[in-house]
Order: C-alpha cells, then sequence, then structure tokens
C-alpha cells in the first residue's frame, strides 16, 4: 500500500473544509514526509516501505534468542561470534530459527553439525548478524497510522489560526480546551494513531 498522501488527508477530513486555500497540498506531504513518516521509523525502528541491509553486534547471554533492532525481518545472511579482530566463527543458520514478524533468532541443537548447545554464548557484543528487514511496501495498519497523526497536527495547526485557547466577547464565552478548537477529534485521532503503533514497539505482533 502507497504512503497516503495530500488528497487522502483531505478525503479523510471531509466535512472539515481544509481546502487548498487553507492548506496546499505541498505543505501536507511536507508534513508527512519530513515529521510524521521519520517519527514513525523512529518509534518502530525501521523503514515503512523499503527494505535495508544491517549489521549488528550484539551480546550474548547464555539464552536461545538474540532480539534483533529491527524487524519484520526478512532474511537472515550471517551469523558469527566474534573472538577479536577479524576472527569469527561461524554459526549454521540450520541451527536457529527466525521468529519474523517479533524479531527475534533462535538457537536450536543441530545434531547433524555434532552441536549439543541451544544457546547463544555469553560474552560482550560477541555475536554478529547480518540480516534484511523492512517492509517491500507500507503495511495497512502503518499507512492508516500515519492517515491518523497527520490529520492530528493539520487539525491543530488550522484551529490555531483562531488563536486556540479560550476566546471571549461581551455577553459570549467560548472554550475550546487545552488542546484548542478540534480538542477532542484530535485527541482520538493521536489515540487511534498510537495504538496502531503499539504492536511494532512491543515484542509480540499480531498479524
Amino acid at each position: 500500500m502507497a504512503i497516503p498522501d495530500a488528497l487522502e488527508v483531505r478525503d479523510f477530513l471531509e466535512g472539515y473544509d481544509i481546502t487548498v486555500e487553507i492548506l496546499s497540498d505541498i505543505w501536507i506531504n511536507n508534513r508527512i514526509n519530513k515529521n510524521i513518516v521519520p517519527s514513525i521509523e523512529r518509534l518502530i525502528k525501521t523503514k515503512i516501505d523499503s527494505v535495508e541491509t544491517y549489521e549488528e553486534y550484539l551480546s550474548g547471554a547464555g539464552s536461545a534468542v538474540l532480539i534483533l533492532s529491527k524487524r519484520p525481518i526478512l532474511e537472515v545472511t550471517n551469523i558469527a561470534y566474534v573472538y577479536g579482530g577479524d576472527y569469527t566463527g561461524q554459526i549454521g543458520l540450520s541451527s536457529v530459527i527466525v521468529l519474523n514478524k517479533e524479531g527475534i533468532v533462535k538457537c536450536v541443537a543441530n545434531w547433524a553439525e555434532g552441536s549439543y548447545t541451544s544457546i547463544f554464548r555469553k560474552g560482550s557484543k560477541n555475536i554478529k548478524v547480518v540480516y534484511t528487514a523492512g517492509n517491500t511496501e507500507a503495511p495497512d495498519d502503518l499507512c492508516e497510522a500515519i492517515l491518523y497523526l497527520t490529520s492530528e497536527m493539520i487539525l491543530g495547526f488550522v484551529g490555531a489560526r483562531t488563536g486556540g485557547g479560550s476566546l471571549s466577547v461581551q455577553g459570549f464565552s467560548r472554550n475550546y480546551g487545552e488542546r484548542g478548537k478540534y480538542q477532542d477529534i484530535r485527541n482520538d485521532l493521536k489515540r487511534q494513531g498510537f495504538n496502531l503503533l503499539k504492536p511494532y514497539r512491543t515484542g509480540i505482533i499480531n498479524k
């Protein structure tokens, strides 16, 4: 799925009269590409709609699992113990299983290779992992989160043009609340957006 653009945001905000005279397409697309998308990528620690290769040095804890920093994992291409300098000891890829969506590599006993251990040895940055991770196209739930968070930002920007906060004139008083005009819908959009991102920020992905 393609990352939402200004046209989709306007369709989503139907009824709020966010015309091009109020906010241009360039302004909206810049907020998506320069603010919302980078912020989400920092939270989920991977690219929304591209794949990259990563090389990480992890510390073995004498347990059966390694947790990689990027996900979803598409492929693990190399795992090796690092003994110092360029000297490494390869870990056979057939002796591990990869939990792609969770970003976890799990060690298992491999009898064919004469391995009777099912743990990663303890050490400081003693295991090098090379892998590819990311998304070949933006997932639907991330696109929906981008739509909600961009709309929340737009409503805040447009609402602030009225001065926000509390407005009072003789014989009439209006209170927009702490977040200014559109407070309720902005709070709801932000809550829904971060709820969609929550699975990407934990060790569990329900897909």
